[in-house]
């Protein structure tokens, strides 16, 4: 195949012939948290908000709280992580929900970032009206 492959390309450069650059990319399926402003707006919570590890890791993890049915707990702690979050846009997001979505990689890289489809397994508000846990309360009097 290999060979098949090498009389047909008329170019020296070895990467190309890769079948990494010359498969057609496909959909993906992702496991996320994304936190949403008052106004609608969408934020991919990054990583280190939602658990340990790097990026990779934390997915894995999502995904096995999604089947082992704790979506909604997991929503809950990283909606009372965002609580301590002072900077933008973390200080505008007013819910958090974990996610389950479809994404053609050709369009996000094209910059279509919405999911052809997506599924919450767990929703969460976030309630900045109680102070955090580790928080000073507010002055008396």
């Amino acid at each position: 195949m290999w060979k098949k492959q090498r009389a047909d390309l008329r170019h020296d450069f070895p990467l190309l012939r890769h079948p990494a650059f010359t498969t057609t990319r496909t959909d993906e399926t992702l496991y996320y948290a994304v936190g949403v402003d008052d106004k609608g707006n969408r934020y991919f919570i990054p990583s280190c908000l939602i658990g340990d590890g790097d990026e990779h890791h934390v997915r894995r993890y999502i995904r096995r709280v999604v089947k082992a049915g704790h979506a909604p707990d997991l929503a809950r702690q990283v909606a009372r992580r965002l609580v301590r979050e002072s900077g933008s846009p973390w200080c505008w997001v007013v819910s958090v929900s974990i996610c389950k979505g479809r994404y053609s990689i050709e369009d996000f890289f094209h910059g279509r970032k919405k999911p052809e489809s997506e599924t919450v397994f767990g929703f969460a508000e976030v309630d900045r009206t109680k102070p955090s846990r580790g928080s000073t309360p507010p002055p008396i009097g």
